[in-house]
């Protein structure tokens, strides 16, 4: 009894005091118990979170896909993580990455659902940015008549820019030149 009170004291230390959003689950996607990272991460309180339909807060464009990986991983027994956005309390969107681990109980049956929650918001940002500034490069070349090509030192590769391989004529997968 006394090492079980430890274990559950532990878990619950474990639980609580997280750097990630951590849940338990039902299988139909009920939240039943959430930790204090993962009520920041969505603007709601606790009370708020337990007992609320986690479907209700994904992002209705990934909801489909969110539904499918969830069934698969309860399915399969399989680990699985995706990249998803959450709808916060405030309506804002979050973008998070959640891993999925299926709990089981006595006789090998599904217990609830394990959930890590990483807010990746800022890596997302970082993304998006990365890929509006590789556009304007990309018109600015083709508005300028330029391009460029990079040397690999250590592969020994070089690579061309869309540009340069439209100004030499050459086709974007042709090996490029000696």
């Amino acid at each position: 009894e006394a090492s079980r009170n430890e274990s559950e004291t532990s878990f619950r230390a474990t639980f609580e005091q997280a750097a990630v959003g951590m849940a338990m689950i039902s299988n139909r996607g009920i939240c039943l118990r959430a930790n204090a990272t993962l009520c920041a991460i969505l603007g709601y309180g606790l009370d708020e979170l337990v007992g609320r339909d986690f479907h209700d807060i994904v992002h209705p464009d990934d909801l489909a896909r969110v539904r499918q990986t969830a069934s698969d991983s309860i399915r399969t027994s399989k680990t699985s993580t995706t990249e998803q956005r959450f709808l916060r309390r405030d309506g804002r969107v979050v973008w998070v990455r959640v891993t999925l681990a299926l709990v089981e109980g006595n006789a090998g049956k599904p217990n609830y659902v394990a959930a890590v929650i990483e807010d990746i918001e800022d890596r997302k940002q970082a993304e998006n940015a990365l890929l509006l500034s590789e556009r304007a490069l990309k018109e600015a070349q083709r508005l300028a008549g330029v391009g460029n090509w990079t040397w690999d030192v250590q592969d020994a590769r070089l690579s061309w820019s869309e540009e340069i391989n439209r100004i030499c004529g050459r086709l974007a997968d042709a090996p490029a030149p000696d």
